[in-house]
Formats: C-alpha cells, sequence, structure tokens
C-alpha cells in the first residue's frame, strides 16, 4: 500500500493508515479557504482585464 498520502496529511487519515477520515469541522474549513481563494482570484483576475483594457485603449465594461 503507498502510504505517501498519510506521511503527507496525518490529520486525515486514520491511525492504522487505512483509511481516510475528514472531519465536519475539517471540510467546512476546506471549503471557507477555497471560497476565499477563488474570491481573490475573481479580483486579481478582474483588475488584470481592466488594466489590459485600458492599455488597448478600450473602454472597460
Amino acid at each position: 500500500m503507498d502510504a505517501s498520502f498519510a506521511e503527507k496529511y496525518p490529520d486525515y487519515v486514520a491511525e492504522d493508515g487505512s483509511e481516510v477520515n475528514v472531519s465536519e469541522q475539517q471540510l467546512k474549513d476546506a471549503v471557507e479557504s477555497s471560497v476565499k481563494l477563488v474570491g481573490w482570484l475573481a479580483s486579481e483576475l478582474r483588475k488584470r482585464e481592466l488594466a489590459h483594457i485600458r492599455a488597448e485603449g478600450m473602454t472597460p465594461q
């Protein structure tokens, strides 16, 4: 059995290493972090989009 996942993410693996266990709190934290990341990425993408539009002499919509 490949134990590399268990070695990298011990908080997500049962003590005997036989199964992955994700608590409800771990799942909520992961979802919250993902939503924050997507929000940040959307903001950064919009900034770059507007900068490109202005650099091309176009009007942002």
